[in-house]
């Protein structure tokens, strides 16, 4: 059962933030600045001069409810900490990582010694939110940020709701990753390298708030051998695509079996140690034509349920990595925790 952890939130003091963005990291401005310096000496440094500054301040452990509003629509659940105990029995997950990712960001953690942007957990239990909900978010939110669209909201959670949470995880076998395969695994890590209980700051949404997407899987370099053995005339009928340089294929996949395995397991089955270092991902729709033309061949596939997720999640089945591409997506930056109780 996931155990929670109140956490001392350091929140930024300005309510109305400039939005920036590098690659995949969306982050206040002032916090995306720290990410640019080229040693995680310096990055600290500048995490810690917006303290030092009075741009962020740090307040007394809390579980809170946040709400974001934004492009995509109303999502909320509880923000908090969820020990990681040593064989991260109380989450569940659904992807594999890139060791080597895992390996970087707890070497990051090491140096910065923060952890800044939430895990995305969900759990079964939707008339459990709407409950709590209704009765924390009557009053005025205690804390509340506008970043550009978005409108992000924290209410703290009162004593006796706070009992009702507790109570509640205690009763639930696990919480299920959405969103963070690598950081879970990194923090889980730093935990054991540090002889710590690493503590997760965690967004943790019932079931029903989640919306998931696919990727994009674009391979550079020459196509691999016999790949067109599958290409079959494209349908919207098929739930796997394939683009090449001249032309667009469907692939067939057999009744029962999960869209993204098999693309991973047999149609790539025979390259993919070659290929994983040459394969880029984007979200659906989020690669222009001129940049497909860059790319020998690019696969995208059908997004699975939130449900079908769940369900491979508590078989221990693992999909390859970046299989899911799960809304919302959380700002870097705006809140940062420690990463233990130590």
């Amino acid at each position: 059962m996931p155990q929670l952890s109140a956490l001392s939130l350091t929140l930024p003091k300005n309510t109305v933030l400039e939005l920036a963005q590098d690659k995949s990291i969306r982050a206040p401005k002032s916090f995306l600045a720290c990410l640019t310096h080229e040693s995680w000496f310096d990055t600290k440094k500048a995490i810690d001069a917006l303290l030092e500054n009075n741009l962020y301040a740090t307040h007394p452990p809390q579980h809170y409810w946040y709400r974001i509003e934004n492009e995509m629509g109303v999502f909320e659940g509880f923000l908090t900490g969820v020990e990681l105990d040593e064989n991260q029995a109380t989450i569940s997950t659904h992807e594999e990582v890139l060791p080597e990712r895992v390996s970087l960001f707890s070497n990051y953690l090491t140096e910065i010694n923060r952890q800044a942007e939430p895990l995305l957990l969900l759990h079964e239990s939707p008339d459990f939110s709407q409950q709590l909900k209704a009765k924390i978010c009557h009053s005025t939110p205690d804390f509340h940020f506008q970043l550009e669209q978005e409108h992000h909201q924290l209410w703290i959670i009162p004593p006796e709701e706070c009992k009702a949470l507790e109570d509640f995880s205690s009763q639930t076998a696990q919480f299920h990753l959405a969103d963070g395969h690598h950081r879970l695994a990194s923090t889980q890590q730093w935990a054991v390298q540090q002889g710590h209980t690493g503590v997760a700051l965690s967004f943790v949404l019932a079931s029903d708030q989640l919306e998931n997407k696919s990727f994009m899987w674009a391979i550079k370099g020459a196509m691999p051998e016999r790949l067109s053995d599958f290409f079959v005339e494209y349908s919207t009928k098929l739930p796997i695509w394939a683009q090449t340089k001249e032309k667009l294929y469907s692939i067939g996949v057999p009744p029962q079996q999960n869209p993204v395995l098999y693309l991973y397991q047999t149609v790539l089955a025979n390259t993919i140690d070659s290929l994983s270092a040459r394969i880029d991902y984007f979200p659906q729709g989020k690669l222009s034509p001129l940049e497909r033309k860059n790319y020998a061949v690019i696969f995208g596939y059908n997004a699975l349920e939130v449900d079908e997720i769940i369900a491979l999640a508590k078989q221990r089945k693992r999909l390859p990595p970046k299989s899911t591409y799960i809304h919302p997506k959380l700002i870097t930056g705006l809140f940062l925790a420690p990463l233990s109780t130590a």
